[in-house]
């Protein structure tokens, strides 16, 4: 708790970050709506057309958000040079697994309760509105990017700062295959069998499902569940090994900038 406080606490202290943390999905909200406006006023079913993207453009920023929201923390604490010092104290690497995961979860609401609302106020678009569903897209999302995240921690705990490029292309390398804009189907069917491998593909078809069918895709949500349990467990046991190694290697003292 020590850990989320102290971060919150540097967060709400400083308007620079606050803002930075607002800035990136409400733009990216604010440009696929205005896409929404003009793809809305086509003939046919442009209506559905720019639901989606519409709905795809935000949600996939709830993964992205929950993402860097691990990664920042742990990033500032190695170009300080502090995370050696954090774990000279009691803290063990599990606690510090926990803290980052709920810090990512306070940051991702901050960061993306006013991009809802002013999707609505702005564009008539309260993703909210579908209810269970919703809550069952924003909870996978947000799994799919701790387990994202914590593999790219490994990483850099493994082989330095110079892996650091990773955090900022990691989820934008997937976002081909998960089918944020466009069916599974329209990739290759090689490219198919890696996309449903992919908890959020299924949070995107789930959400199409239910924007163009209305048909609530129940096992598409449990698929993505079980999926992000799996990947979550692999990716905090690649942690903590990677951790331990990195410890014995005396590499936590000598990270930073």
């Amino acid at each position: 708790m020590a850990l989320v406080q102290r971060h919150i606490y540097l967060l709400m202290g400083s308007w620079p970050r606050l803002i930075e943390l607002l800035y990136w999905p409400t733009i990216s909200m604010i440009v696929w709506g205005f896409l929404n406006i003009y793809l809305a006023k086509q003939t046919g079913t442009g209506s559905a057309i720019a639901s989606f993207l519409l709905g795809g453009a935000i949600m996939w920023e709830v993964l992205l958000r929950s993402q860097f929201s691990v990664l920042i923390p742990f990033f500032e604490e190695l170009w300080s040079r502090n995370l050696g010092h954090i774990f000279v104290s009691p803290v063990s690497p599990l606690e510090y697994v926990g803290g980052l995961t709920v810090l990512s979860t306070l940051r991702t609401l901050i960061a993306m309760t006013p991009c809802f609302i002013l999707a609505e106020l702005l564009f008539g678009f309260w993703l909210p509105g579908m209810g269970l569903p919703f809550i069952g897209f924003y909870i996978n999302l947000a799994m799919s990017g701790w387990w994202c995240s914590f593999l790219i921690v490994s990483l850099i705990l493994r082989y330095g700062l110079g892996a650091e490029w990773l955090a900022w292309m990691a989820a934008f390398a997937i976002s081909p295959l998960v089918a944020i804009y466009y069916p599974v189907t329209t990739l290759p069917t090689i490219l198919q069998h890696v996309a449903w491998a992919l908890p959020p593909t299924y949070v995107f078809e789930g959400m199409r499902s239910i924007i163009n069918e209305n048909i609530v895709r129940a096992d598409y949500m449990a698929h993505a569940f079980l999926l992000n349990l799996l990947y979550l467990v692999l990716s905090a046991t690649v942690f903590l090994r990677t951790f331990e190694a990195t410890r014995r290697a005396n590499g936590l003292l000598q990270m930073g900038e």
